[in-house]
């Protein structure tokens, strides 16, 4: 009879382990869990009104942004603005619309932090409700932060996503002054690679999205995480762990589950997204969809007519699916 010796009882132990331990985090990681999840239910914390002037177009009703803070039972919270037509005493102010005269609604993320910010840049928001998400995390930790510690905030900021903006949207669509038929979603830069996550988790909550927009975004998240990293001895690795840690989040695990019509925009030279990723993104994205390729790089702040340009683009778009008021 074989003596089983300790160093091989040891050695089958640990493969155990191993098998297990795989198996958990397989388990934790799947990108289906968190959809099985109750969504948390947000209720009204704060909200501070400021009446706005456009610029653009001094002739146009008065209008309001409405800076709001949900919470929920658990300490949770999200920051988000929202601008409103007419002014203080307009819809989500004191007045309230008819269920006729509801607005369409669009629920914004870019890649900027503050959400007011993405507001001034849209001219005359028209007759419609433009809700944009503010990211949960402080920028001046962020500059401050190594690229390590950026990839940590970026991980707890991206998990924190799904359930902030599903949980937004559901709030948004109880609203007196919202259409909750006409509640569309638009993603800029890094707003679209977190979208395919946000409207799955929303609609599989019961909370249907019209139309979806996805600008300057892609699907493969190792290459999106190398492509914006320093070229360095640790970017591979940083990149590997970045696309690991955000498996459960990653475009191509949810874009095949999701409903249209798409409006996709690229940039024909982009500087950050590559190609590849844009490829993948296109082809998982189901019909109907329409794709646009505008010249230029990637989109930001010192290219401001890329900005207006991709703007006008989406306007023209979501107004032909009447899912906008001119």
């Amino acid at each position: 009879m074989r003596i089983i010796k300790a160093s091989d009882l040891f050695f089958f132990c640990l493969v155990l382990l191993l098998g297990a331990g795989i198996a958990v985090w397989l388990r934790i990681w799947n990108p289906d869990t968190l959809l099985h999840q109750a969504l948390p239910l947000y209720q009204l914390a704060t909200r501070t009104i400021t009446p706005i002037t456009d610029a653009t177009a001094p002739n146009a009703s008065p209008r309001a942004y409405h800076a709001i803070t949900l919470a929920n039972a658990d300490g949770g919270s999200v920051n988000f603005t929202v601008s409103l037509p007419g002014g203080l005493g307009g819809p989500g102010g004191g007045g309230k619309l008819a269920a006729g005269d509801r607005l369409p609604t669009l629920v914004v993320l870019t890649g900027l932090r503050a959400g007011r910010r993405n507001l001034d840049h849209i001219p005359n928001h028209g007759r419609n409700a433009i809700v944009a998400y503010d990211y949960p995390f402080d920028p001046e930790v962020w500059k401050s932060a190594s690229a390590v510690e950026r990839a940590w905030i970026a991980n707890r900021v991206a998990h924190q996503l799904p359930d902030e903006v599903a949980g937004l949207i559901a709030w948004v669509r109880q609203q007196s002054w919202a259409d909750p038929d006409r509640v569309s979603l638009v993603g800029v830069s890094l707003g679209a690679v977190a979208l395919p996550v946000i409207q799955r988790r929303a609609t599989n909550a019961g909370h249907r999205v019209a139309a979806t927009v996805i600008a300057y975004g892609g699907a493969n998240l190792h290459a999106l995480a190398r492509a914006n990293l320093k070229d360095n001895w640790i970017r591979e690795p940083l990149a590997l762990l970045t696309a690991l840690l955000l498996r459960p989040l990653a475009p191509v695990h949810h874009l095949p589950h999701l409903n249209g019509p798409f409006l996709l925009i690229h940039g024909a030279d982009d500087d950050r997204i590559p190609q590849d990723s844009v490829d993948d993104l296109t082809a998982m994205t189901p019909e109907p969809k329409t794709i646009i390729v505008r010249p230029g790089a990637h989109i930001d702040n010192d290219r401001p007519k890329l900005i207006r340009d991709t703007i006008d683009t989406a306007r023209d778009w979501l107004t032909k699916q009447r899912l906008l008021e001119p």
